[in-house]
C-alpha cells in the first residue's frame, strides 16, 4: 500500500491550502483497515506450511484494495456532506432538510461498507492468528486490533450522521459490526497470550 498526498483541493488532501475537513474519520477507519489487510497478507504469506495461506493472502489484498476504494469514496462522501452542511442555507428551504439528510445517508453507506470489510479484516487476521507463522503471529493480533478500532470508529461515525436515532437499523448493523470485529481480535489477542 502505498500512500500519497492528494492533490491540493482533491479529498483526502493534507496540503497548505487544501479542504481543511479532508481526510475526514471514515477514510482514517478505511485506510487503518487496509493496513490491517495488508499485515495479515504479509503474515499468510510468511506462513508456507499453512496450506490455506495463499487463499488467505489473496482475500486479504482484495479486502485491502476494497478498503482503498472505499478510504476514496467516503473522502469524496463526506466533502459533498461537509459542502451541504456549510451551503445549507442557500439551500430552497423547501428542499434543505431532503438534501442534508440525503448527503448524510450517502456517507453513512459508505461508513458500513467500511465497517463490513473491516469486520473481514478482522475474521482473516484472527484465523491467520490461528494458522500462520508463530514468528509473525503478533502481526496478526495488530491486524485485528486495527480492524476492530475501525469498525468502533464506523460505528461512532454512522451515529453522528444519522442524528443518534437509537432505533435505527443501519445504527444497529454498524454496532454488530464492531462487535463482531471485537470478537475476532478477543481471539486472535487469547491465542497469542
Amino acid at each position: 500500500m502505498t500512500w500519497q498526498a492528494a492533490p491540493a483541493g482533491a479529498p483526502g488532501s493534507t496540503r497548505e491550502g487544501s479542504d481543511p475537513w479532508a481526510p475526514g474519520g471514515g477514510s482514517a477507519a478505511a485506510t487503518t483497515a487496509a493496513l490491517g489487510a495488508a499485515l495479515v497478507t504479509m503474515v499468510a504469506r510468511r506462513s508456507a506450511s499453512w496450506d490455506d495461506a495463499a487463499g488467505v493472502a489473496a482475500q486479504a489484498e482484495a479486502l485491502r484494495r476494497r478498503l482503498e476504494r472505499l478510504a476514496s469514496g467516503n473522502a469524496a462522501a463526506y466533502a459533498a456532506a461537509t459542502t451541504t452542511l456549510e451551503g445549507r442555507h442557500t439551500i430552497d428551504p423547501r428542499d434543505r432538510d431532503r438534501r442534508i439528510k440525503d448527503a448524510l445517508q450517502d456517507a453513512v453507506i459508505v461508513l458500513l461498507a467500511i465497517g463490513e470489510a473491516s469486520v473481514d479484516v478482522a475474521c482473516v487476521a484472527a484465523l491467520t492468528a490461528t494458522h500462520g507463522d508463530a514468528r509473525v503471529q503478533a502481526d496478526a493480533v495488530v491486524a485485528a486490533s486495527a480492524s476492530c478500532a475501525a469498525t468502533r470508529a464506523t460505528a461512532h461515525l454512522v451515529s453522528v450522521n444519522l442524528g443518534t436515532a437509537e432505533g435505527d437499523p443501519r445504527l444497529r448493523e454498524a454496532r454488530r459490526f464492531a462487535e463482531q470485529a471485537a470478537s475476532h481480535a478477543g481471539r486472535a489477542e487469547r491465542l497469542s497470550q
